[in-house]
């Protein structure tokens, strides 16, 4: 116990050493693994609920050829749910550190634009959530609070397309700031890649591999019926 005691403050200890370089190394593999776990989960999920019963059956009722044979199945999860969720906030962290780490290699002007930019797209990301969620209905809002807007402040229905244009433009010029300046600076350049690779593993790899091993028996069947559909035209 005692030795297991020691072990976890060296552990301990070694966490509170470790660097912005190392820390920010660490979550896309972070990120990687829990997109695996998710993967793998979903599968496992899709098996149990009868998934390829289902693809047999339809395959059975709508033929080899068949867009109706194909499934979303549960590759949903490795986007949205407990998983995309832990993926998104790991993502922020990494920002975070990433932002940590240029401002403690560059100072001066650099380091005030990143840290504006950086500012400037929480506070658009919090709106777009605000209006997401109004949207769907999480957030409600009365509609005579609106009524109320709209009789007192009627030039605001005038001004929602350029204020959308502007939101764009806003949004797009300090996502390239940003991203631009930690591209540009070599001792940050190889994390951002990093971490874009780890996202795309997360986003696009996994789901796209969980759809193939879910979708197995209707590319099968969708092969077959290829081949026999040439071979009846090459009889003909």
């Amino acid at each position: 116990m005692k030795k297991d005691r020691i072990k976890f403050m060296l552990d301990i200890q070694k966490w509170k050493q470790m660097s912005m370089e190392d820390l920010a190394n660490h979550i896309p593999v972070v990120i990687m693994a829990t997109a695996m776990i998710a993967g793998v989960i979903a599968y496992i999920m899709y098996i149990v609920n009868g998934g390829y019963l289902a693809q047999i059956a339809a395959i059975k009722e709508y033929g080899f050829i068949s867009t109706d044979t194909f499934t979303a199945g549960t590759t949903g999860l490795v986007f949205g749910g407990i998983a995309g969720n832990i993926i998104l906030l790991l993502l922020i962290a990494e920002l975070v550190v990433l932002s940590l780490n240029y401002c403690g290699i560059c100072k001066g002007g650099k380091k005030t634009a990143l840290i504006a930019s950086g500012i400037l797209i929480l506070v658009q990301i919090a709106a777009a959530f605000v209006l997401l969620w109004i949207r769907i209905g999480r957030v409600t809002v009365e509609p005579n609070a609106v009524r109320a807007l709209i009789f007192n402040f009627p030039e605001v229905i005038m001004y929602v397309k350029p204020v959308g244009i502007t939101y764009t433009i806003l949004t797009v010029g300090a996502l390239i700031v940003f991203f631009g300046l930690l591209l540009a600076e070599a001792g940050s350049c190889g994390m951002v890649t990093f971490t874009a690779e780890a996202m795309i593993f997360a986003k696009v790899v996994v789901p796209i591999v969980v759809w193939i091993l879910e979708n197995i028996l209707a590319l099968g069947a969708a092969v077959i019926g290829c081949i026999f559909s040439l071979r009846a035209m090459g009889a003909l």
